[in-house]
């Protein structure tokens, strides 16, 4: 079923057709880029599926993830604070509460250094 999604999305997107691809269907797309292709599609694919999804903890979740992993922390760390400040003022917007691992995350990544 994967490479089904796979193949759906990648014809999808090559026609600049509207995508309409669930949630977790994303998640997954993600996770798979993330162990086979590069950087910046999976970033790319990130921002689509958050044009469709904005308010989805998971799909910000996973883009500060990708952010760390990818050593940028700075851009990880605005991720969460927009969810933050965001969760703050609109409590009821996202799907889900946002997790604590994230914050965790962001403390414990170490840093490469120059």
């Amino acid at each position: 079923k994967l490479d089904e999604l796979i193949s759906q999305y990648k014809e999808l997107s090559q026609k600049g057709t509207a995508l309409v691809i669930e949630e977790t269907a994303f998640l997954r797309l993600i996770e798979y880029y993330e162990k086979t292709v590069s950087f910046e599609e999976t970033l790319e694919l990130n921002e689509t599926a958050l044009e469709h999804y904005p308010f989805s903890v998971e799909l910000h979740t996973a883009k500060a993830k990708l952010l760390l992993n990818n050593f940028l922390p700075e851009l990880a760390l605005e991720v969460k604070l927009l969810l933050a400040s965001t969760a703050a003022a609109e409590p009821l917007i996202f799907n889900k509460p946002i997790p604590c691992c994230l914050e965790v995350s962001l403390i414990l990544k170490p840093i490469p250094l120059s």
